[in-house]
């Protein structure tokens, strides 16, 4: 199911026995221009590399080859600046004939293997940055390695 991606939600989750799948890239990825290049918001996103060094989950990484293509959006600097704000997007997509309706495009999600963490109830600054650049270095691998002939935008982590 859905819940809220703080730390706290995460948490039980794990605690729970269970698994969470967290959309690191948030409101700043969603406004991040993909026309040129597949963009993903990452090197600045370790709260969960220190989450999951505390309760001593392993990362694995995600992601989607297609999705940015099956809608487009409105860029709007307005909407960027509320939605920051408000800490909630709010962006206008829209599909084929300007309706919800998505754009026809071939989607293909693909797996990386586990980032091992060693559990730390209080993980060095050192720790996240290094656990950190294996993430990013892990995506960018995964992206190469399983980029699809019709996909040509080189990955962009920022």
């Amino acid at each position: 199911g859905t819940r809220a991606a703080d730390a706290k939600s995460v948490q039980r989750i794990l605690k729970e026995g269970g698994n969470a799948a967290v959309v690191v890239g948030g409101i700043a990825e969603m406004f991040m221009d993909t026309s040129d290049a597949e963009r993903i918001y990452l090197k600045r996103r370790a709260g969960f590399v220190k989450l999951a060094i505390r309760e001593g989950a392993h990362i694995v990484p995600v992601f989607f080859f297609g999705n940015t293509k099956t809608m487009a959006k409105l860029n709007s600097p307005i909407l960027r600046a509320i939605s920051r704000r408000v800490k909630m997007s709010i962006v206008i997509f829209y599909g084929r004939w300007g309706t919800p309706i998505p754009f026809r495009h071939p989607i293909k999600m693909v797996l990386g293997s586990p980032i091992r963490v060693t559990q730390a109830a209080e993980p060095s600054a050192e720790e996240v940055e290094e656990t950190l650049a294996r993430v990013v270095d892990a995506m960018a691998k995964l992206y190469e390695k399983h980029r699809p002939a019709w996909e040509t935008r080189p990955l962009v982590i920022e």
